[in-house]
């Protein structure tokens, strides 16, 4: 008994969280009883000090995320920007427990940039999954901000978190919590 609530935790902290669709399961996997993938390894995307833009270019086509493990300070403010270089992108960042923080998906297409901002709540591994929508191409991680957290930050951050919120909302249809959602982003 104690071995089966393992593995169901296990599940449910997998599927809870995995993906750029929330950890949903594929209509076709869950008909067929087929497990999810294991998601791509994290690599470790190294933190420059403050003021200073570090860079990190690669190439990526749809069904191939890439995972960037991020080392933050609780109350550690890191602003980043994914670049869109020909392919349309979602940023999504997971705390140390591997809960969904930010889902980012702006309406820039396949040129121009997914902005993250975040407050770090405790010390840790974050995670920065970037995937692509569809077909291929280019993109750049740029550190943008990496400082300890002031109130403008702290409101930023807030914001950038309640507008993801608000577009998760959004894509269920439930319109009137997303545009409750979207207020408190503005």
């Amino acid at each position: 008994m104690a071995r089966s609530l393992v593995l169901i935790a296990v599940a449910v902290t997998v599927l809870g969280t995995g993906g750029p669709d929330g950890g949903r399961v594929e209509p076709e996997r869950k008909a067929h009883g087929a497990s999810a993938a294991a998601p791509p390894p994290v690599i470790p995307l190294p933190l420059t000090a403050q003021g200073i833009a570090a860079r990190h270019r690669e190439h990526l086509a749809a069904g191939q995320p890439r995972r960037y493990g991020l080392s933050l300070q609780a109350g550690q403010y890191l602003q980043l920007a994914v670049d869109q270089l020909g392919v349309d992108l979602v940023a999504i960042v997971q705390d140390p427990a591997g809960r969904l923080l930010l889902r980012v998906d702006s309406p820039t297409s396949t040129q121009g940039a997914e902005s993250v901002f975040l407050v770090a709540g405790t010390t840790g591994r974050y995670v920065l999954e970037i995937d692509a929508f569809a077909g291929s191409g280019d993109y750049e991680i740029r550190i943008e901000a990496l400082r300890a957290a002031g109130r403008a930050d702290r409101k930023r951050a807030a914001a950038a978190k309640a507008f993801s919120e608000a577009r998760a909302l959004e894509s269920e249809h439930a319109s009137e919590a997303a545009a409750a959602g979207y207020r408190k982003a503005a």
